[in-house]
């Protein structure tokens, strides 16, 4: 069941607990801070301290601080986060997909998660009007396990390296479906500036539409602005 929670500053966020972990999403609509999309690829790079799959850009600092502002309290309560942690901001990035199926690397043809770290989390913004690919959470089969702590990771490491020495490498492609070894439970939609905040521990990846995601052309693009924050 969703639950609605209006702030002061006008803003509803709709909270979704999802999966059998029950842990809450935030699904805002109709986010009023603009991102102030770019319109030319000048600043644009592959990012070489991750594995995203397209290019990147820093977002303007503005806008950055004006969209966590309007936020960050919020998450103290919804996530149960000690009132002694500060927020923290790591990285801030447009983000647009561009990389063909053929090029994908082993660990980009599989679900992903950003950090095993207990309060970190990432804002994602949908920026372009196109219908794109959402944002699909996924559970791992052999260990159940829909999030990678710190706790986990060794065990969920070493599980899906005897998958792919047990049935070989995952295909040739996006993880936008459900798999032998990961059901795919609960799917974001993408709608034009809706914001979502999930915990980075999360497996997820971009459920990848390769006819209308995979582009370099800005006004065509899967295009998203992405926070990565910690409370600290």
């Amino acid at each position: 069941m969703a639950q609605r929670l209006s702030l002061d500053n006008g803003i509803t966020m709709t909270i979704v607990r999802v999966g059998i972990e029950n842990t809450p999403v935030v699904i805002i609509d109709n986010f009023p801070i603009s991102a102030q999309k770019p319109t030319t690829l000048d600043n644009f790079a592959p990012d070489e301290h991750s594995y995203y799959p397209g290019l990147r850009a820093k977002l303007p600092k503005e806008y950055v601080i004006k969209a966590l502002q309007s936020i960050y309290l919020a998450l103290y309560d919804i996530y149960q986060i000690p009132k002694n942690k500060q927020l923290k901001v790591l990285d801030t990035y447009y983000s647009m997909i561009t990389l063909d199926e053929s090029e994908l690397s082993l660990l980009q043809r599989l679900p992903h998660f950003d950090s095993t770290h207990e309060h970190y989390f990432a804002v994602l913004h949908y920026l372009n009007e196109q219908p794109h690919g959402g944002t699909g959470l996924f559970r791992h089969k052999a260990t159940g396990f829909e999030s990678i702590d710190d706790q986990r990771i060794e065990h969920y490491l070493s599980i899906c390296q005897q998958e792919i020495e047990d049935f070989g490498e995952p295909k040739q492609g996006y993880p936008n479906q459900s798999t032998a070894q990961f059901d795919c439970y609960y799917q974001i939609e993408y709608k034009a500036n809706r914001v979502v905040i999930y915990p980075g521990k999360l497996l997820h990846s971009t459920m990848v539409d390769v006819d209308k995601d995979v582009t370099s052309q800005l006004e065509l693009a899967r295009l998203t602005s992405n926070i990565f924050i910690e409370y600290k």
